[in-house]
């Protein structure tokens, strides 16, 4: 009964959500509002389902039989994102770690999967996802629950979401925190193959991660910076026309961004839709054919140069490739624009080698992130072309002389400006709380938790671009000099170790070659 009423509580309360009306009934944005409501009340699940549909989703795809049913592949989808839905009915106490609960906390954890179809039973349009619910803790020698079901007894589908689960408990935390690498996870996964895991899922699941498929997986929690732009939508009405005169977006690149965010397309689906760009599609092609990639053959396809990449460095190439384009478009004929587009790919190197050695964040999310921080600037210099050239050389490199600068010439800094395109463009909260936070990283605590990461990243990659050099001392002095105290205190809660001028100048060396590999890539 308890279970019924939440799922009708649930319905109710998506109907009143402000979501896209011709969307506000379809199954994925309903299996996506129950999971991230379960995720809201436990923080160490958070981000958990989006995962676990991208793996499970790695996995079919590598498994011959899931073409047969051209539905399965999206009930997977679904059923990832809901299979732990009934934790949101248990109590506080047996939404710990299973492994430590008590007797009966662990009696009423096991509950869930039954909770779990009883809610999504009473919603009609997710009924094929009922058995990945139900059944993704039962095991292949038939000693799991909630009924001990044994070997293909198990419906395919919760076999799937079974090993795609374990994947992620294995790898990652709360709050997008790394516990295992890839490579420790799998040999777990495969010592189990027979036992907890089908074999022929577990086979599957080894194919994808040799293809470099769960290599780029990051999924922030969704965050709400509607409250944000109150007041800079107020003072950005005068700049309507000029995003009316921005070049958008390209259509094919924010269809192929809006599949990747949901998970349900398959990588042939993606292939399909870049396709329809000719240059963006030989753009990839030329980047996966690249030294940078390493391959020993030549790839001509799409979908095989998708499944190389991975989902992640997908979304990252072609939101890159697009904005180098778009940097042309607004402003690559104006005065200073080369020394922005500089700026823009030294702040993109910085951030990935930060995130690889110092930061817990993606490194193909840093690099986009890096890359686009000072749109700002650009639709500035597209605004006021002379007045905003004067205006860079009066900064000369100081974040707070520059801001306000430009709120007296143009009536909105770079990091508001280019912060409300990336939000009206509807950019991910991360890409956008980067852009809007890189010069004071200490308020993005307004965004929460999953944005802080990343903020920082681009904070630091953006001091130590515009030093402009390679000595390891004048990098480890900028870095002390302007890098934010809270960014300091940051790296020092969470134990990472604070680079020296040795660390500095050895990164430095290697982002000034990665500069020059992308200046050829892109």
């Amino acid at each position: 009964m308890r279970s019924h009423f939440m799922a009708c509580a649930m319905k109710s309360s998506l109907r009143e959500m402000s979501l896209i009306d011709q969307l506000a009934e379809a199954p994925a944005v309903t299996a996506r509002v129950l999971s991230l409501a379960v995720e809201g009340r436990i923080p160490a699940d958070r981000g958990h389902s989006g995962r676990v549909a991208i793996y499970a989703l790695a996995i079919a795809n590598e498994m011959r039989s899931i073409d047969r049913d051209p539905n399965l592949r999206y009930t997977i989808a679904l059923a990832s994102l809901l299979h732990d839905i009934g934790k949101g009915a248990l109590p506080d106490a047996a939404l710990g770690d299973p492994d430590r609960l008590g007797e009966q906390e662990r009696s009423e954890y096991m509950k869930h999967p039954v909770i779990g179809a009883e809610i999504v039973r009473a919603c009609r349009e997710l009924a094929s996802t009922i058995p990945g619910i139900l059944y993704h803790h039962e095991r292949f020698d038939g000693t799991g629950f909630p009924i001990g079901l044994e070997g293909e007894r198990i419906p395919l589908v919760a076999r799937i979401v079974a090993a795609a689960d374990a994947v992620d408990r294995l790898m990652w935390t709360g709050n997008n925190a790394k516990v295992l690498d890839s490579n420790s996870a799998i040999e777990r996964i495969q010592q189990e193959a027979g036992k907890r895991y089908d074999p022929e899922v577990v086979d599957a699941l080894v194919s994808a991660w040799k293809k470099g498929m769960f290599e780029n997986i990051y999924l922030a929690t969704p965050v709400d910076l509607s409250e944000e732009f109150v007041e800079i939508n107020k003072r950005a009405e005068k700049f309507a026309y000029l995003l009316e005169h921005l070049p958008s977006m390209p259509i094919v690149l924010m269809k192929a961004l809006k599949e990747m965010e949901e998970g349900e397309k398959s990588l042939t689906d993606i292939a399909n839709i870049i396709s329809n760009d000719q240059t963006l599609a030989a753009k990839v092609l030329r980047i996966v054919n690249s030294a940078y990639y390493g391959l020993s053959s030549r790839i001509s396809t799409l979908p095989v140069a998708l499944t190389i990449l991975g989902t992640q460095a997908i979304k990252s190439h072609v939101l890159n490739l697009s904005y180098q384009d778009f940097m042309k478009k607004v402003a690559g004929s104006l005065p200073c624009f080369e020394s922005l587009w500089d700026h823009a790919l030294n702040a993109a190197a910085w951030s990935r080698e930060l995130a690889r050695s110092n930061f817990e964040v993606d490194e193909e999310e840093a690099f986009t992130a890096g890359l686009i921080h000072d749109i700002g600037r650009v639709a500035a210099l597209k605004q006021s072309p002379e007045d905003y050239c004067k205006l860079v050389e009066m900064a000369s490199g100081d974040a707070r002389a520059y801001c306000a600068l430009e709120e007296e010439l143009v009536g909105l800094d770079h990091t508001q400006l280019g912060s409300w395109i990336a939000y009206t463009w509807r950019l991910p909260a991360s890409l956008v709380s980067a852009i809007r936070w890189h010069h004071e990283p200490q308020k993005s605590v307004v965004a929460g938790e999953e944005v802080r990461g990343i903020v920082s990243t681009v904070h630091v990659a953006d001091v130590l671009a515009t030093s402009w050099t390679c000595d390891g001392k004048l990098l480890a002095k900028a870095f002390r000099e302007a890098v934010s105290p809270w960014v300091v205190k940051e790296l020092v809660e969470r134990k990472f170790r604070i680079p020296d001028a040795i660390d500095l100048e050895q990164a430095a060396e290697r982002v000034c070659e990665r500069v020059q590999e992308i200046k050829k890539l892109l």
